[in-house]
């Protein structure tokens, strides 16, 4: 089956530009004027992410993908790990606890997503604890509340230090002048209950302010788990324990050169696959909240010449409790984080611009709780404090190349010091061409938990202050094309190569857990992605993805599947309602214990009735059409092996813009 999908691929690769080529010409002759009115006007896609200025898709040093806030509407995504999911060269894994994003076939079981970095609005939402991105429920806003999400592939520690190894991923914001008040309501399967808010004014041009918020409550799925089918584990269904709750607000005020953000979200997750060897028949859960604020200041000192300066001060509160034999476990983290980041843009000459910044961060509290209502196991408190300074430095050598080169570096104040370079070449070959060509290096530094956490009494934890960062090397090749103003496509080559992974090791001398650093591993690639926009409201997409992960050994890595392909199209009907479909094919994925996950195929539908009177919208989302067994590979901590996912589930939503 995978070989057909390559070929029928690998043919349509080679038809197709004879077949557009031949399209364009009949275009030119026959197509009406009415037809050229009712063709769609793309405008030019715009990101910030990828060096810290604005700067189109094409320019931008990295694999790109904006997905825009049309996008998301037409598509019905709802959740980051739903888009993400129908990106090229990802996929996501899920333990009925938390989303697990894997990039160009690497995602460790449970590694708390440690390896990508997460931003809103450029704020960083990696925790400060575990330094894991929340990409599932655990952002606390519904996708609706943001204007576009930009992934940039590839390393980025050059600009952003720990975590940006496989890519960095930013939701921007819906602000005043991009979208009208509105309400919207939501309900769907597994009494799925959602309400969210969007308000915003600005005035006279110098102040303007919005507030986004969501609140999400959800009954989950039941499930059957053969692992646990004795009587006294009830037979192993896992009933009424996979509730989610969560609500968040971002609020956003300017005031001419000011800028003012907060954040604050909070979530509650139950656990229905007792994780960690815990009583079946109790209820587990873990908690969330984080607070963010931030104030910005901008001045232009004159066309060529801008400061930027930001005050931020993080709060991550996490706990959890598992039931044991001997009563409950608890565990908190708490974390307190000031820091100030100022950044200076200088162009140098009209064909050479500089960047220039540094940050410093410091933890005000960074507290670690771990044993039961009445006695410390674990009670320990972890300080750090991080400076760091970066410089990038664009080129243009004549109208055709640029060349992008830059580095940072990062001093973790009393331990350890990393430095990351970052090189790429930009060539316009012409005006539907062009090339790119990137070496990277990245750097995930062991968290404090890893590094730290002792406890040998009940799992058995040992710390191991030797710990290592993780460490990539990267090279890619990039090809972007545009057949014609119907048809353009990306096409991407990559080798990355990983040292050091940190994972839990068991000390078979004392039989105890420790973070250790594993040998290493390296992903060939290849990534295809074709889009089409047609007439009359028609738009589709063809994502293909090939992976090849293998450790030191040769060995397959584990939860990296080889193939995947994502098609996707919308149209608009009856000139009212538009109707998009989505379709996901992934190879099976080996498990910790070389078991295979069965291939995944999917298929998602999503309706949307344009808006009535021009005030409400309803729209309906109908997940995994076809009601199709998913699961995902299991963690160390789950005796599953495979973590099954609900099957078919519906979303209703009803939108009111005043």
């Amino acid at each position: 089956m995978v070989k057909k999908i390559i070929c029928l691929l690998y043919c349509v690769v080679l038809i197709l530009p004879v077949t557009i080529y031949s399209q364009t010409e009949q275009d030119s002759i026959t197509t009406s004027i009415d037809s050229l009115l009712n063709q769609e006007v793309e405008q030019p896609k715009y990101v910030n992410s990828a060096s810290k200025y604005y700067q189109s898709e094409q320019e931008a040093p990295s694999s790109i993908n904006i997905i825009t806030s049309k996008e998301i509407e037409e598509y019905g995504y709802h959740s980051l790990a739903e888009l993400l999911n129908d990106q090229k060269g990802m996929y996501i894994s899920n333990d009925r606890v938390t989303s697990y994003l894997g990039v160009r076939g690497f995602s460790r079981l449970s590694d708390n997503n440690n390896r990508i970095l997460l931003l809103i609005d450029g704020h960083r939402m990696n925790g400060y604890q575990v330094d894991g991105a929340p990409i599932g429920n655990s952002v606390g806003l519904n996708l609706s509340n943001f204007q576009r999400v930009e992934i940039v592939r590839g390393p980025s520690s050059a600009l952003y230090g720990t975590n940006a190894l496989f890519t960095v991923i930013n939701l921007v914001s819906k602000t005043p002048e991009l979208s009208t008040s509105s309400i919207t309501t939501r309900y769907g399967s597994f009494n799925r209950r959602e309400i969210g808010i969007q308000i915003g004014n600005r005035f006279n041009n110098i102040f303007d302010f919005s507030i986004l918020g969501n609140y999400f409550k959800s009954n989950g799925a039941n499930y059957y788990y053969s692992e646990f089918d004795t009587p006294g584990n009830n037979n192993g269904l896992s009933i009424n324990k996979d509730a989610d709750e969560y609500y968040g607000i971002l609020t956003t005020i300017n005031f001419k050169t000011l800028n003012f953000r907060s954040m604050y979200m909070s979530r509650k997750k139950f656990i229905p696959t007792a994780s960690y060897n815990t009583d079946f028949t109790k209820q587990q859960f873990v908690s969330n909240s984080k607070f963010w604020a931030e104030l910005n200041w901008k001045y232009d000192f004159s066309y060529d010449k801008q400061l930027a300066i930001k005050l931020s001060y993080d709060f991550d509160d996490y706990s959890a409790e598992f039931p044991f034999f001997f009563g409950n476990l608890i565990v908190n983290g708490l974390s307190k984080t000031l820091g100030i980041n100022g950044q200076y843009i200088w162009d140098l000459l009209p064909n050479n611009r500089l960047i220039i910044g540094s940050e410093y961060k410091k933890s005000v509290e960074s507290g670690y709780r771990y044993g039961t209502k009445t006695y410390d196991l674990v009670n320990a408190e972890w300080p750090y404090e991080i400076f760091s300074v970066y410089l990038q430095n664009e080129y243009q050598l004549n109208q055709n190349l640029s060349i992008y080169f830059g580095f940072r570096w990062d001093n973790y104040i009393n331990e350890d010091n990393y430095f990351s370079p970052r090189a790429a070449m930009v060539y316009s070959l012409n005006s539907t061409n062009v090339f790119k060509f990137i070496y990277g290096n990245s750097f995930r530094a062991p968290n404090i938990i890893e590094k730290n956490l002792e406890e040998k009494t009940i799992v058995g934890y040992k710390k191991n202050l030797n710990l290592n960062s993780e460490n990539i090397n990267t090279l890619e090749l990039i090809w972007e094309h545009e057949y014609s103003k119907t048809f353009s496509s990306i096409l991407s080559l990559y080798h990355y190569k990983l040292n050091n992974i940190i994972e839990q090791v068991k000390d078979t001398t004392d039989g105890l857990i420790q973070y250790q650093n594993f040998s290493g591993a390296k992903t060939d690639g290849v990534e295809f992605e074709l889009n089409g926009k047609f007439n009359f409201g028609f738009k589709s997409y063809l994502r293909y993805s090939y992976q090849k992960a293998l450790d030191n050994n040769q060995k397959e890595l584990t939860n990296s599947p080889e193939n995947l392909l994502k098609i996707g199209f919308r149209k608009d009907l009856f000139n009212k309602v538009n109707f998009a479909l989505e379709f996901r094919y992934e190879s099976p994925r080996l498990g910790i214990d070389n078991e295979e996950t069965k291939p995944i195929y999917l298929i998602d539908i999503n309706f949307i009735a344009k808006p009535i009177f021009n005030h409400l919208t309803m729209s309906l989302k109908i997940n995994n059409v076809l009601n199709r067994p998913l699961s995902y590979p299991g963690g160390n901590e789950n005796i599953q092996r495979n973590i099954k996912q609900p099957g078919r589930n519906l979303l209703f939503t009803l939108k009111y813009e005043f």
